[in-house]
């Protein structure tokens, strides 16, 4: 999972933030974006991949 972190708006700490999430399904390395929901969905603009650098 990619995680953004951030100083919190108190300052006092910090915050994550879940930005991706990688999968590796039966047609290669997916990658997924959380929707308005919370829920994890597929990008469609990035294709599947056996490599998963690419």
């Amino acid at each position: 999972m990619l995680i953004e972190q951030r100083p919190s708006k108190d300052g006092a700490g910090w915050i994550e933030l879940p930005v991706a999430q990688f999968r590796l399904d039966a047609g290669g390395w997916n990658v997924y974006g959380m929707d308005s929901g919370g829920r994890w969905r597929p990008v469609p603009e990035i294709p599947p991949s056996d490599d998963f650098q690419a």
